[in-house]
């Protein structure tokens, strides 16, 4: 099927929601506020997240709080995020800081405290499985909307439209999300194949919406029709 709008308008929302509390969170272990064992537990477990959730929602910040009839699809979005893109660690040590990343050496450096909430770190079968995500999405796409396609042209596809496909392949992991299925780091080598521009750095003030999505699906969906 193709994505439906709605589904994909709540997980969208879900995801910035669940991102904000996730560097609540952080900040709560790094201030000492919230203990290591408490965050990384109901940040993995959906049940557990919902409760915490629920328990804590008023003190949640606006910009992490969802209203009470979404939190339990809520805490099934939350905590895919340990698994997907981030590791909350204990102890993180200490790690060389220059302001604006200008020098590092020791006169325009200092050590400071590593933050709790660190990015996963990528491996070569990661972004082989992203790719993979992106090749599934183009057959799906192709089955939708009945043009004969087999692996080896959405390869191409996949190739020739890096950025569409990944935003393709990253709404359907999206809306499984919403169920608390976690696919693994591979969604974050999706979300840097859109999100991040050619240097290897974010792009300044992105933010994903339905849009994005739902154009490149349109695209794709052209250029399939095409063929």
């Amino acid at each position: 099927m193709l994505l439906d709008q709605l589904q994909l308008d709540l997980a969208v929302k879900m995801q910035a929601k669940s991102y904000a509390l996730l560097k609540w969170v952080g900040q709560g272990v790094s201030s000492g506020l919230l203990s290591f064992r408490t965050a990384h537990e109901y940040s993995t477990l959906p049940h557990a997240a919902a409760d915490w959730i629920d328990k804590h929602y008023l003190n949640i910040p606006d910009a992490a709080r969802v209203d009470r009839k979404d939190v339990p699809v809520f805490a099934n979005f939350f905590s895919t995020y340990l698994e997907n893109s981030f590791d909350l660690i204990e102890d993180p040590g200490r790690i060389k800081f220059s302001p604006n990343a200008h020098c590092f050496c020791p006169m325009c450096s200092w050590m400071i405290e590593a933050p709790n909430l660190k990015t996963k770190s990528l491996s070569t079968a990661d972004k082989k499985r992203a790719l993979k995500m992106q090749v599934h999405s183009i057959l799906q796409l192709g089955m939708d909307c009945d043009a004969k396609i087999d692996e080896s042209r959405a390869e191409k596809i996949v190739t020739e439209n890096g950025e569409a496909t990944a935003l393709l392949a990253y709404g359907h992991d999206l809306i499984l999300r919403l169920n608390a299925t976690a696919n693994g780091p591979a969604v974050l080598a999706l979300w840097r194949r859109f999100a991040w521009n050619s240097s290897g750095s974010p792009k300044p003030k992105f933010r994903l919406s339905t849009k994005m999505i739902l154009t490149s699906e349109s695209d794709l969906q052209a250029l399939l029709s095409a063929r």
